[in-house]
């Protein structure tokens, strides 16, 4: 009866060990292909990085620059636009504040 229950205990415990094995073993494949995936994430990343900037770093630079050009523009606009308001205003004119009040 005793080597009966030892017999039982041992395939026992040979079972919880093999599927404690198994789960470790499926992590560990598991961290491996995360760990694959990221660095091939990153490499992806990175190619793209780099082919987006050497195709389109000179047009997104030109771009930029225009857009920079453009903001100085309206800000002399807006500049010379206040300076007429108020020539005008000195020249005697009020400002239009409805769609009929153009008298002088």
């Amino acid at each position: 009866m005793m080597e009966g229950i030892n017999v039982s205990l041992i395939v026992e415990l040979i079972t919880i060990v093999a599927a404690v094995a198994t789960v470790f073993f499926y992590f560990g494949k598991l961290e491996s292909r995360i760990t694959k995936n990221t660095y091939d994430l990153n490499h992806a990343r990175q190619v793209i990085k780099e082919d987006v900037q050497a195709k389109f770093g000179k047009e997104l630079k030109d771009i930029d620059n225009t857009l920079e050009r453009y903001e100085h523009v309206l800000k002399n606009v807006q500049i010379r636009l206040y300076n007429l308001e108020k020539w005008a205003e000195k020249q005697g004119y009020q400002k239009v504040r409805t769609d009929t009040d153009f008298e002088v």
